[in-house]
């Protein structure tokens, strides 16, 4: 009885311990903060805003607050529609585009990196050897050339970071599994008869897992980065559809006379490319096994 009222404390102090971490990390709270907001304002704003393609040829360039905070209080672009509903409608492009692309590679890498670490010999070097050759290109010119041959589109630049991006997850995770099949208590798991599919799925998953979320967490600001890096070129998303990328790039004739056509749009991208570099990096301290 003692036992349990001792392992029951120790519980509660672990996590107090946890909660204490989490709520001193201010890097973690303010990425945190940043993504969750503009995910929420994503997810809720097209149910409130106008619609972002109306075009209204009387409003044309109207400055950001020049009405007020009413009707357009982040102006209007050069036909006349409401930068505010295309900032929001943009956000919701690059949010999907960078999660959907993250979880499909990341699943794919985790799954080939802890397949060649804990199994090794000829499959390790097969997927080794074909994540070296994928990795030897870069990622940005990969796919600015894969985006020029296909069809332009939210599926194609999916499809293309996706296909291209699970290498990275591959290399980190592949590392890690050779450490963790290591561990004392994987050994034990073989030495009693359990079968590889049990290891992988008990042992190494748990094992990776920090390491995959922080990865995926950084990643997904590349995705992102990568999304609007395509629309400015024009080979990703095309107008009228309002990504940031579109709208950065369709700006560039009228910054002399209206700059927030623009500049809006990139500030809103670095907001949220800022807000997953913060919460990644908040991430590695918090799940530091050291700490």
């Amino acid at each position: 009885m003692r036992h349990a009222r001792l392992e029951r404390a120790l519980r509660r102090r672990s996590s107090r311990t946890r909660l204490g971490r989490f709520l001193g990390n201010r890097r973690l709270l303010l990425g945190l903060v940043l993504v969750a907001g503009i995910a929420l304002v994503a997810a809720v704003g097209p149910y409130l805003a106008p619609d972002p393609n109306a075009i209204v040829l009387r409003n044309r360039s109207i400055a950001p607050f020049a009405q007020g905070f009413g009707q357009s209080p982040l102006g209007t672009d050069q036909l006349g529609r409401d930068m505010l509903s295309r900032i929001v409608y943009g956000a919701r492009i690059s949010l999907t585009v960078g999660v959907v692309s993250t979880v499909v590679a990341a699943l794919v890498g985790a799954v080939l990196g802890m397949v060649a670490g804990f199994f090794g010999g000829k499959t390790e070097f097969g997927i080794m050897r074909v994540t070296d050759l994928i990795m030897c290109y870069p990622f940005t010119i990969t796919s600015i050339i894969a985006a020029a041959l296909l069809a332009p589109g939210i599926k194609t630049i999916i499809l293309i970071f996706s296909a291209f991006g699970w290498t990275s997850y591959c290399r980190v995770i592949h590392g890690v599994a050779l450490s963790v099949k290591q561990e004392l208590y994987v050994e034990a798991s073989r030495a009693v008869g359990a079968s590889s599919g049990w290891i992988l799925w008990k042992h190494i998953l748990p094992g990776i897992l920090p390491s995959l979320v922080v990865s995926a967490t950084l990643q997904v600001r590349q995705m992102i980065l990568g999304e609007a890096t395509l629309s400015f070129l024009g080979i990703g998303i095309q107008p009228p559809t309002p990504s940031w990328g579109v709208l950065i790039s369709t700006g560039r004739e009228y910054l002399s006379t209206a700059w927030w056509i623009s500049t809006l749009p990139g500030i809103a991208l670095a907001v949220l490319i800022l807000g997953f570099s913060l919460l990644g990096d908040g991430l590695t301290d918090y799940l530091n096994p050291r700490l």
